[in-house]
């Protein structure tokens, strides 16, 4: 399998994902994300109306519960009732 992606290929197909995937990991190269999964991480839900999330250093997430009330997934929903 060709391993070399050009402008012209419009999609990448999985066979072409698994095998870069499989290429990176036979090479040692870590997942991008490796460094996030011994982080202590927490989550703040601030209870205004302001519509913002952001991070900050050490896995701390603050959500405030006016942007909770922008979607419409039942797990939004469930958090803004919970915490409001």
């Amino acid at each position: 399998m060709e391993g070399n992606w050009s402008r012209e290929d419009e999609i990448l197909d999985d066979k072409w994902i698994e095998h870069s995937r499989k290429k990176g990991k036979d090479s040692g190269v870590k997942d991008a994300t490796s460094h996030l999964v011994d982080l202590d991480w927490e989550i703040l839900v601030v209870d205004e109306p302001n519509v913002n999330v952001f991070c900050l250093p050490g896995g701390k997430i603050v959500v405030f519960i006016g942007l909770l009330k922008h979607f419409r997934s039942d797990i939004c929903r469930y958090s803004y009732d919970n915490w409001s």
